[in-house]
């Protein structure tokens, strides 16, 4: 077991503010850290919207005085911890504080951008099943995924890949 970490705590879905709460009021003295980022939304009628997001959907990290984790067990909202063997799942100190250091004025963690691809964008596919194959890109996903158009055994067909793995074609 790490001697000075945060313990990696299992929500139930989409309950983990509940879950922060209540492991407060088991333990004041603990410390809970739920990181967020920004999600554009589009709301009907006003544009774009930046709302928050969990950065680990139904995880959060919790650091208590004298290594004690076994209350997490029974609080309300919390599923369990991750386990190895006997003991609970835990990150490093300097993690969750490399987390810390990308939070905006707003408290959520700017990530870095990845390259972004427009609509009518050529692609190519630098690894996986479509390695080498050229596309177009139609649009992206809130997961970082793009749908591309890419003829595939005569017919155009679009496939949604990671961004990760295209490239701007030249």
């Amino acid at each position: 077991m790490i001697d000075d970490g945060w313990f990696v705590v299992r929500s139930q879905t989409q309950k983990e503010s509940w879950a922060a709460t209540n492991i407060l009021v088991q333990q004041p003295s603990a410390v809970v850290y739920l990181p967020v980022i920004p999600q554009v939304v589009r709301v009907k009628g006003y544009g774009e919207e930046v709302r928050s997001q969990y950065m680990f959907p139904g995880y959060l990290f919790v650091r208590t005085e004298n290594l004690q984790w076994r209350f997490l067990l029974s609080t309300f909202g919390v599923r369990g911890l991750p386990m190895f063997g006997n003991e609970p799942g835990m990150i490093l100190p300097k993690e969750v504080d490399k987390l810390k250091a990308r939070e905006d004025e707003a408290g959520r963690i700017v990530l870095p951008r990845k390259e972004d691809f427009r609509p009518g964008t050529m692609v190519r596919v630098k690894q996986g099943t479509f390695n080498g194959h050229i596309g177009i890109v139609q649009g992206m996903s809130s997961r970082q995924r793009c749908k591309v158009l890419m003829e595939v055994m005569g017919r155009k067909v679009p496939v949604l890949l990671a961004t990760m793995d295209l490239e701007k074609e030249l």
